[in-house]
């Protein structure tokens, strides 16, 4: 339950006229956003395309060290991704803003689906090369750029602002879920049956994705305010808009002085950004969210890019060691989300920095141990940082953040991803000169310190609920 609220039955408050059904007889609060339909059929469609992503990213990075023994490759194909995400997902933000997020949603795993496809063929003919590899990154950002500023925005759409900590919260314990059995999935199945069948299984698994956001109702896919669909705004539709270009219930959307023309959309779509972006710029509490979650996603999320070669190099392991102690750190996450989507709601701000703290001390930690079991220990104890700092970073953004400029600054969180990704790339650079060890180490010293820091000087952090 989000404070603030009317206590129930009022406008706006669980069983009100203007807010969701609060459901009834339910006493585990950890997943009570499970008894709204909509919100079920979205958090499964979710864990699926999650599912086929997270087991992605390993089979790729373990295709591609094997085929280069580079670390620096694995950090190439980091910011291949990272490229479009970062330059494309605010563009992604004011998409969501204006269309349907579920067919955004549906359209972008459907595009993922034929590249797994296509890299499964790849691999069963023996004709994969590292390039492959390398443009399929390419795509599959521009397809997350698109996707996930819409997925995160649909959330407090389909369970309503009342349930919307337990929902976030609840999503990322399921995201940490599948991040503990598909990555570890993979790497067995990689044994098992083979890269090629791996990819054909996520392909299955993003077409379910598509399949179960079917049943989620158009009345909470939209905002709306934002009815009006892009092409519309271009003048393409055949329907004539409303008077002065107001959608149904919000404020004037821009039309440029090419009535109808695409550049009109274009310019609008631009303006739609610079707001935003001010937006953020005077939001004190956005500003600095954004600021502690993009240089933690720099300085301790990189390790996941590096892992493969890491257990390749340190530990001598193959596919089935990296899935198990990616694995590991998956069950940590899991512990740490269904952790956070049990607490009260207060000194969030506090909890979020000393997750990421935690984040760094696992780092220093791991990369100090030649042990396998200490080192899959300690990746438990990042996967609990972790999802500790993603969930609670989620649910400070989303309750601050105001309904008008949701997803463009949602747009703009979920950058944090690319970042993590490009900052991945001079990781591997950096490992390739000093070893990927050391390398691992600074990082982790640099985010206690960094959090340290924002904990003692940020009374901001220390003000939020």
């Amino acid at each position: 339950m989000m404070a603030g609220g009317p206590p129930g039955g009022g406008r706006g408050g669980p069983g009100g006229p203007g807010g969701p059904q609060r459901p009834r007889g339910f006493s585990i609060r950890t997943i009570e956003s499970l008894k709204h339909r909509g919100f079920r059929w979205f958090f499964l469609a979710s864990l699926a395309a999650m599912a086929s992503l997270n087991m992605q990213i390993l089979v790729r990075g373990f295709l591609a060290f094997e085929l280069t023994s580079s670390f620096s490759a694995l950090g190439a194909m980091g910011i291949a991704s990272a490229t479009p995400m970062f330059t494309l997902s605010v563009f992604g933000g004011v998409l969501a803003d204006r269309v349907s997020k579920k067919r955004i949603m549906q359209v972008s795993q459907t595009i993922s689906g034929v590249l797994a496809i296509g890299i499964g063929l790849l691999v069963l003919s023996g004709q994969l090369r590292y390039e492959h590899l390398f443009i399929t990154s390419i795509v599959q950002g521009v397809v997350q750029a698109m996707m996930l500023p819409a997925s995160q925005a649909m959330v407090p759409e389909v369970i309503g602002r009342q349930g919307m900590m337990n929902a976030i919260s609840l999503n990322a314990a399921g995201m940490n879920f599948v991040r503990l059995l598909a990555p570890a999935a993979g790497g067995l199945l990689i044994a098992l049956i083979g890269a090629a069948s791996v990819y054909f299984l996520m392909a299955g698994t993003y077409a379910l994705a598509v399949v179960l956001l079917v049943p989620v109702s158009a009345a909470s896919a939209l905002r709306p305010q934002r009815l009006v669909a892009l092409i519309s705004h271009a003048g393409m539709a055949q329907d004539t808009p409303p008077a002065n270009g107001a959608g149904p219930a919000g404020p004037p959307m821009r039309r440029g002085p090419a009535e109808g023309g695409v550049g009109a959309a274009i310019r609008a779509g631009f303006a739609d950004l610079g707001e935003g972006g001010r937006y953020i710029w005077r939001d004190r509490n956005i500003f600095q969210l954004l600021t502690v979650n993009f240089l933690t996603a720099m300085l301790g999320m990189p390790f996941m890019v590096m892992l493969p070669g890491y257990v390749a190099e340190v530990y001598g392991g193959g596919a089935d060691a990296l899935g198990l102690i990616v694995g590991v750190s998956g069950a940590g996450a899991l512990a740490g989300a269904l952790v956070v989507a049990s607490l009260p709601e207060k000194r969030r701000g506090v909890l979020m920095l000393l997750s990421a703290a935690l984040i760094g001390a696992s780092l220093m930690a791991f990369v100090s141990t030649d042990s396998y079991l200490l080192g899959c220990l300690f990746m438990a104890t990042a996967g609990v940082g972790t999802a500790g700092r993603q969930a609670l970073s989620a649910v400070l953004v989303q309750t601050h953040v105001e309904d008008e400029y949701r997803g463009r600054v949602m747009a703009v969180f979920m950058t944090q991803i690319s970042l993590m990704l490009g900052a991945a790339f001079f990781v591997g650079l950096f490992a390739e000169v000093v070893g990927v060890r050391p390398a691992l180490g600074i990082l982790g010293a640099v985010l206690v310190v960094m959090n340290a820091a924002f904990l003692a000087f940020s009374p901001t952090f220390r003000r939020m609920p």
